[in-house]
């Protein structure tokens, strides 16, 4: 943190505007039947809380309400607290260590991964890795426009247009900065990332214990979530072999690198917490609670809504017991209406949006997992050609079928690597008539996930589609701590030993090399980030920047989004992909007219055409003098000049 007041503010906004109204509901509803489990689904259900209020303050252009919110927050906590501590479980022996091994194993992923970028160091704030560094950077620029501006959804690396992503992950971001005075670096690359972790791990252990899992297997949840895919020991096992392979960092989508920074994280939180209340002969409560949970997943993260709903849709409908048979429809139902209005109003944004030639959701049997293998296997193929052509029928030929099944097959047995462990004690647990719930609501999403993963090609890259697998790869992370924490007990080493050696070598490659070993992405000079605080301080919310750095690096972030919360004409190639391309094109053609062409009429006439309200020119970049003379110069420092743009009439060449 900043300051300690920083830190101070962070904590306030995180305990009183996120945790304590969520913990309140919790107690007053009495979801959970101990105070670990009651405590993890507070967590989930504040989350959705915030999200709410922010998004309601935000509409109104009310967030300074937030800090009662947040006051109000804290009384309700407290009032939380103070019942459960009447309320002590005998159970709970053992579980302090649990929950200590969660937290650490939370605070080794995220420092390795995100924990330490966005921290001044002489003078810069550092960025490391690749998606480490862009994806927070992304999320925070986001939920500063959605506080400042409000719903819908904008976004800042494209001049404030519309955007079709989810909201929560935003909106959270939204309330605690509001709340907190507390730099959005500080909020996206450390508080959220750290708290959500640390939440997953707890709700996994709670999950197990609520499973009637033995104590060992409470210890170890933390560490299944930790588990890596095992292509490490495959591509070892290919070289001695002689085969050539290539090291594919996409395979990171079926290991915990991501979980240190993408909404896939209060995603699992929430879903664990719905198979949580499903757990044990679930009251109607409890079945409401854990359907809204699942339908809430709408706005969290849409590759896991997807499975989660069809999982619990097909648990409802397969078969199931007869004591759980109300239950499950009760959730079902439940969740089909929570998720209805978010799903209306995205379908209702996408179809008023110009149609995108090949960045949509589309049909590609085997798409994904041939490309990602030809790549493992060092052909040098990267090119998304395989997913623009497709699998149309006429070109369909037994060699292909064949190859595309055996490629799938592959891919899937990457993806699980050790939690392939888990299918017998998910088995298990579907045949248990009072417990099977959970164990069938994970079984048939992780199934739809894995299926939708590999004939589904998605927005807004088309390797996005792995994530649906998601569901399957970390949802059956608590039933491998339960199956091994039977063998160890069993004495059985065999299966021990196998599964360590598919899961550790992943999680070593996640945490160490792409974590800890990442070289330095980008840095922000003390020059720019004074820059962009001169520009907070003299702009509006929403006034457009017209500056290169598209130009410049289309993989490096326009500091502009997140240090002056303000939006940029067009910046990050993989931020903008919702953009037509049409649309991008010209966008990018404008400030190539404006900042690197000779033409004094065309630079004008690209400027009024962005309708910016300021120009920034970073040191180096010379546009033509003429084209800037209409320009008012505001600052200027060692990173750059900064103008405001006059009325468009005047840049008329």
């Amino acid at each position: 943190m900043a300051s300690t007041a920083a830190a101070l503010g962070a904590a306030f906004a995180v305990a009183g505007g996120w945790i304590g109204p969520g913990l309140a509901v919790a107690t007053a509803l009495g979801l959970g039947r101990d105070r670990l489990e009651r405590a993890v689904v507070g967590i989930a259900i504040g989350r959705l809380l915030l999200a709410l209020a922010a998004l309601a303050a935000s509409a109104v252009g009310a967030t300074s309400a937030l800090v009662a919110w947040a006051a109000l927050g804290m009384a309700a906590g407290a009032w939380s607290i103070a019942r459960a501590r009447r309320a002590r479980d005998p159970g709970e022996h053992g579980l302090g260590a649990a929950l200590a091994i969660g937290a650490l194993c939370a605070f080794v992923l995220v420092h390795a991964v995100v924990f330490r970028s966005g921290i001044d160091r002489g003078g810069m704030l550092v960025f490391f890795g690749r998606d480490g560094a862009n994806d927070p950077f992304v999320y925070g620029a986001y939920a500063l426009a959605l506080r400042d501006l409000g719903p819908p959804l904008a976004n800042p690396f494209a001049g404030g247009a519309a955007a079709l992503g989810s909201y929560l992950h935003f909106a959270v971001l939204a309330g605690l900065s509001a709340i907190a005075a507390t730099p959005i670096t500080d909020l996206a690359y450390r508080v959220v990332p750290l708290l959500d972790c640390a939440a997953l791990m707890a709700t996994a252990i709670a999950l197990v214990r609520a499973l009637g899992a033995p104590r060992l297997a409470w210890l170890l949840a933390p560490l299944a979530l930790l588990a890596g895919d095992p292509a490490p020991v495959a591509a070892s096992l290919l070289r001695v072999a002689g085969v050539a392979t290539h090291p594919i960092d996409s395979f990171t989508l079926f290991g915990p690198y991501l979980l240190a920074m993408n909404p896939i994280t209060p995603g699992l939180q929430t879903f664990f917490c719905a198979l949580l209340l499903l757990a044990r002969a679930p009251r109607r409560r409890e079945a409401v609670a854990a359907g809204a949970l699942v339908g809430a997943l709408f706005e969290i993260k849409l590759f896991l809504w997807l499975p989660a709903i069809a999982g619990l849709a097909a648990a409802a409908l397969v078969r199931p017991p007869p004591a759980l048979r109300r239950p499950l429809a009760l959730a079902s139902a439940v969740a089909a209406f929570v998720s209805l209005p978010p799903l209306l109003d995205k379908l209702r944004t996408a179809a008023g949006a110009a149609q995108r030639d090949d960045t949509g959701f589309a049909l590609c049997a085997a798409c994904l997992p041939r490309y990602l293998l030809r790549a493992a296997w060092g052909d040098g193929e990267l090119s998304f050609a395989l997913f623009r052509a497709g699998t149309p029928l006429a070109d369909v030929s037994p060699h292909g079928v064949l190859t595309g099944v055996l490629a799938s097959a592959a891919l899937v047995a990457l993806a699980l690597g050790a939690r392939a462990f888990a299918l017998p004690e998910l088995v298990r647990g579907a045949r248990d008539p009072e417990r099977a719930a959970p164990y069938r609501v994970l079984g048939f999403a992780g199934a739809a996930g894995l299926a939708l993963a590999l004939v589904v090609s998605a927005p807004p890259h088309h390797l996005n589609a792995a994530q649906f697998s998601w569901a399957a790869v970390f949802g059956l992370a608590p039933l491998v701590a339960i199956a091994c924490a039977r063998w160890l007990a069993a004495g059985r080493w065999l299966p021990l030993a196998l599964a360590t050696l598919l899961a550790v070598p992943g999680a070593i490659d996640a945490i160490v090399r792409l974590g800890y070993g990442a070289p330095l992405r980008f840095a922000i000079t003390s020059a720019e980030a004074a820059l962009c605080a001169r520009l907070a301080e003299i702009s509006a919310p929403g006034d457009v920047v017209f500056e290169p750095s598209m130009l410049i690096d289309t993989d490096r972030p326009s500091p502009v989004p997140l240090l002056a919360g303000r939006p940029v004409h067009l910046s990050l190639l993989s931020a903008v992909g919702g953009l037509p391309p049409d649309a991008r094109d010209a966008r990018f053609a404008r400030l190539a007219a404006f900042f690197a062409g000779a033409d004094v009429a065309a630079a004008r006439r690209a400027l009024a055409e962005s309708g910016a309200r300021f120009v920034l020119v970073p040191a180096g970049v010379a546009p033509p003098r003429a084209a800037l003379e209409p320009l008012e110069l505001v600052f200027e420092n060692a990173a750059g000049r900064l103008y405001r743009v006059p009325a468009s009439a005047s840049l008329a060449p």
